[in-house]
């Protein structure tokens, strides 16, 4: 407690503030019985607290330090985001020898699905598994196959584009022995296009920030390693159908795509909750050990669930047992 008068000012503010208020100041303060005490009492029992200033009269960076703190967290995920872009880009002599095709360039004549090591198509997508960059881990996260495989799904809207099955980018994954695609140079790049065969590569990233969910994805050139387009999206942190539907409209539309028979409207008003993508990623783990029945059974359970996502579900179903 204090010896000196209350601030003058202190008094004015606490006798502007109700009672609920009084009692959050009293509780924040740690004021015993607070409860108990009629307002003019609780009144003065405050004033005459220590640090009631700081209570009362915050300073700017108490009141905005966790947006500032978000503000740079968005800085820093797409600083190391488009720093993989630079990074790939080919010197002058190679983008001379190999130009990259510009967007409305990319022709779009339906090819078969590749499984091994093909000559790579001018119209052929990949997607591959999305970097979790609010964790610090070398391992794909418990969303990244997810993404990936619902990407899939998004771009598929559109009838002239190839889009490479999981199945196939799965087993790229284990023959390369690959992990964070952060690592992946302009080589590796290259050779999993060839796997794949694949002209184009998607890197997507997401991270959380509190109750915000950032998602990325820029389309690579395999044949030059530069990035032909670059998209991203802010929203709720329970937003990510609504959210990587929306860049992968983004991306079809300046590819020259559009995603005929896609329902926008009912993704911006539905998303499947967080926990049940978590359930599809496990269940796509379990069919990459080959357990095919069970991740069946798991995403059949979400289907019962979830009717309104059953198309979705059973595409990501289809999309997993071709070819295991």
């Amino acid at each position: 407690m204090k010896d000196n008068n209350p601030d003058k000012a202190v008094l004015i503010k606490l006798d502007s503030l109700s009672r609920d208020e009084l009692n959050v100041v009293a509780k924040k303060i740690k004021i015993k019985s607070y409860r108990r005490l009629d307002q003019a009492t609780l009144i003065t029992v405050l004033a005459d607290t220590d640090n009631i200033r700081s209570h009362l009269f915050p300073r700017w960076w108490a009141i905005h330090h966790n947006h500032v703190y978000f503000a740079l967290s968005i800085a820093i995920a797409l600083l190391l985001f488009f720093l993989q872009s630079i990074r790939s880009e080919p010197d002058e002599t190679e983008k001379t020898a190999k130009r990259p095709m510009t967007p409305p360039e990319i022709s779009m004549n339906t090819v078969t699905t590749i499984g091994g090591a093909k000559t790579s198509d001018p119209n052929t997508v990949a997607v591959l598994y999305f970097e979790d960059l609010s964790a610090d881990n070398e391992k794909p996260g418990s969303l990244s196959k997810v993404l990936c495989t619902m990407m899939i799904s998004f771009l598929s809207a559109s009838d002239n584009l190839t889009i490479v099955e999981r199945v196939q980018i799965q087993k790229v994954y284990a023959e390369l022995n690959l992990a964070s695609s952060k690592r992946f140079n302009q080589a590796t790049v290259a050779k999993i296009g060839e796997l794949l065969g694949a002209r184009y590569l998607v890197f997507g990233s997401y991270f959380f920030y509190e109750d915000t969910l950032r998602i990325d994805a820029r389309l690579v050139d395999v044949e030059t390693g530069a990035t032909v387009v670059s998209e991203g999206a802010n929203g709720g942190s329970a937003e990510f159908t609504n959210l990587l539907s929306g860049v992968s409209e983004k991306i079809l539309d300046k590819v020259g795509q559009n995603a005929n028979h896609w329902n926008r409207e009912f993704l911006v008003k539905h998303n499947l909750p967080k926990k049940e993508l978590e359930e599809i990623g496990a269940a796509l783990d379990q069919m990459d050990l080959g357990q095919i029945e069970p991740g069946i059974q798991r995403l059949g359970q979400l289907k019962e669930k979830h009717p309104d996502f059953s198309t979705l579900i059973s595409t990501i179903i289809s999309q997993n047992i071709q070819e295991q």
